[in-house]
């Protein structure tokens, strides 16, 4: 039950999961120390292989003709190749320590839900971001590679801040536009909404991050709600947000996205 680690968008089966790295040997995970992490709600049950299924019975979900709680797995998992740390280096920029903390990774546990897609988003959210915190907490992971976000997290931020890490805002470089880049969200689609992208020339990236991420803030708090031509505030005074369209993502992995455009705002 390992996660495909080609797929940086989900977990087994397109699921929400993420893999928490470790520079020393794998955490026991038959230890109480993470167990006594998770919330009062979730029983833990070992599996033969010596994997670990946790039930959620503060979350119920409807299967066919019986009521189940939301299930979810910790697994034991091979390291991300280099190749795979590297593209979530590349795109991580909200951690200056984050190279020193994956250099010379040892071991890896993933930790995944196995029945969210059929919950409601702030259920699969309310269900496993404690169980994520608590375990990187109890087993003092060294960094989080947050597959639906694709890039690395501090663990302090998961454990003080799990919400806040849920998207990640990415920066490409359009070739032959100087000056010009294409700035996207990672992490919504995985959470059954559109992601966002735009195109910009010659803007100060810190002020675009910071709009992005209201934006993302605002359809994880809303749903799917803005439609093409409807404008949204920015988190700046002095610009707004218009969708353009809703299309393709220009940079992989293929989801959907909100095209968007900056409109100044009127003065008031």
């Amino acid at each position: 039950m390992h996660p495909d680690l080609s797929d940086p968008s989900a977990g087994p089966g397109g699921t929400y999961g993420v893999i928490l790295l470790y520079q020393g040997p794998q955490p026991d995970l038959r230890s109480e120390a993470w167990l006594a992490a998770l919330p009062a709600q979730v029983d833990a049950k070992p599996t033969d292989g010596g994997d670990w299924l946790l039930a959620d019975h503060g979350h119920l979900m409807a299967i066919k003709d019986r009521t189940i709680p939301a299930l979810s797995v910790v697994v034991a998992c091979p390291v991300p190749d280099a190749e795979a740390r590297a593209a979530a280096l590349s795109q991580t920029w909200t951690w200056p320590g984050a190279a020193d903390a994956v250099a010379e990774v040892r071991s890896a546990v993933y930790v995944g839900e196995m029945t969210g897609r059929a919950l409601p988003r702030e259920q699969r959210l309310a269900t496993l971001l404690p169980v994520i915190s608590g375990i990187v907490h109890a087993t003092r992971a060294d960094a989080v590679l947050w597959l639906p976000a694709d890039y690395l997290v501090e663990p302090r931020r998961v454990r003080e801040h799990a919400r806040d890490v849920l998207v990640n805002v990415r920066r490409f470089r359009i070739e032959g536009t100087p000056g010009a880049v294409l700035v996207d969200t990672m992490g919504l689609a995985s959470l059954g909404l559109p992601d966002l992208q735009c195109k910009v020339w010659a803007v100060e990236p810190g002020w675009l991050t910071a709009e992005l991420r209201n934006l993302a803030g605002y359809l994880l708090e809303h749903g799917d709600v803005l439609r093409d031509g409807q404008v949204v505030a920015g988190a700046d005074r002095s610009v707004a947000w218009q969708v353009v369209s809703r299309s393709r993502a220009l940079a992989e992995p293929a989801r959907q996205v909100l095209d968007l455009a900056p409109v100044p705002r009127q003065p008031t």
